[in-house]
């Protein structure tokens, strides 16, 4: 899922230019940003995965959607530390850049990732 989202996004002015402006440099580590973030959310109940997979089971397509703010159902969100090889792709400055913008949603709304 993780380079499906790296090839998708690559040419992305927020997603590669930002966050990744070494992507051509190394374009093997820009999956790494979105496979953290997965990792992540996977522990994390008001996250929301579908994934479509071809035939001989390879992953085509996949779309996450989360819920901020208070989860109503009361379940916790489980951290876990996700030990991955530095993004030498991504800019540590604008790393960060998409959960900053989080501030501008309302609480309870949901935000897709395709």
């Amino acid at each position: 899922m993780a380079k499906i989202a790296a090839q998708a996004f690559f040419d992305d002015e927020l997603l590669g230019d930002l966050i990744h402006p070494h992507r051509h440099q190394y374009p093997e580590d820009m999956h790494l940003w979105w496979l953290k973030r997965m990792r992540k959310g996977w522990t994390d109940p008001r996250n929301h995965f579908l994934v479509s997979t071809s035939k001989d089971g390879e992953v085509a397509a996949w779309v996450q959607w989360m819920r901020k703010g208070i989860s109503s159902d009361g379940r916790q969100v489980v951290e876990q530390t996700v030990e991955l090889p530095e993004d030498r792709a991504a800019d540590p400055e604008y790393v960060g850049a998409l959960e900053k913008a989080y501030g501008c949603f309302g609480p309870g709304e949901w935000i897709g990732t395709f």
